[in-house]
C-alpha cells in the first residue's frame, strides 16, 4: 500500500513537473507571437505612412 501510495507521488510530481515545463513553452510561445505580432503591426503601419507620403511628395 505505502508502495503504491509513493509510485503515485513520485508520478504526481512528475505530471506536476511536466504540466509546469509546458505551461512555461506555451507562456514564452504566446510572449513571441505577441512580440511578433505588435513588430509586425508597427511595420505594417510604418510602411503605410511611408505608402501614403510617397504620392504627397
Amino acid at each position: 500500500m505505502s508502495r503504491i501510495r509513493y509510485n503515485f507521488n513520485d508520478w504526481f510530481q512528475y505530471l506536476m513537473r511536466v504540466h509546469i515545463r509546458l505551461a512555461y513553452t506555451m507562456y514564452n510561445i504566446f510572449l513571441v507571437v505577441n512580440v511578433l505580432r505588435v513588430a509586425n503591426m508597427r511595420t505594417h503601419i510604418s510602411l503605410a505612412h511611408t505608402v501614403c507620403k510617397c504620392p504627397g511628395l
